[in-house]
């Protein structure tokens, strides 16, 4: 059975760690300062600063998908001020967290540091800088790794708290973007229900 302790992982890894957070944040800055395109670009930047001035998506405005990024956007405004900067930070700032995120799970399945280390920082270069830039599609999509990483370690480790956080994440991919995210939970949905009903026939 593996189980590591999260808060021995994080004291004996925590320079790897960091590494991952600064090349992931800063490789998605640079990204992200290069060049814009009029519409995906400005998408959420215009949408979290009406939500400032107490304008809601849908009510006052037109959206095409979820809500979540646009409060996202909306809070990290609010707490770093309104500028391009905080924008980019917003992205770098998930592309650092889904980095790290993958390098705690690799770890859990004991693949050797360096390696995990290796696979993290190239899944950095090739997830949030292809926009750069907030957009929804990415944080639907990373919401919903996080669920899948939580549902990998709540079978590998038998711990509950996966269990537990893995339902949150699914709902803050919804929330951002319905699909691909209800498929997932339709799936993970059947494997769970099947998990615990095939040694019920075996017994």
């Amino acid at each position: 059975m593996i189980s590591y302790n999260a808060k021995k992982i994080f004291k004996s890894h925590i320079f790897i760690i960091f590494i991952i957070f600064y090349f992931s944040f800063f490789l998605n800055r640079h990204f992200g300062n290069i060049g814009v395109f009029p519409i995906d670009t400005f998408l959420h930047y215009d949408s979290g600063y009406r939500i400032l001035k107490n304008q809601y998506p849908a009510r006052d405005f037109w959206v095409t998908s979820g809500i979540l990024t646009d409060f996202l956007e909306a809070g990290f405004f609010k707490l770093l001020g309104l500028s391009w900067d905080t924008h980019i930070f917003h992205s770098s700032f998930i592309n650092g967290i889904i980095s790290v995120a993958s390098y705690f799970v690799l770890i859990n399945l004991r693949l050797d540091k360096y390696y995990s280390l290796t696979y993290s920082l190239c899944f950095s270069v090739l997830a949030y800088t292809v926009s750069g830039t907030p957009f929804v599609d990415h944080h639907a999509t990373f919401f919903l790794l996080l669920a899948t990483y939580s549902f990998i370690l709540a079978i590998v480790t038998q711990k509950k708290i996966y269990w537990i956080i893995a339902p949150w994440f699914f709902g803050f991919s919804l929330l951002n973007k319905q699909v691909p995210a209800a498929y997932l939970v339709i799936l993970f949905s059947i494997i769970t229900s099947s998990l615990y009903t095939i040694p019920l026939y075996i017994s």
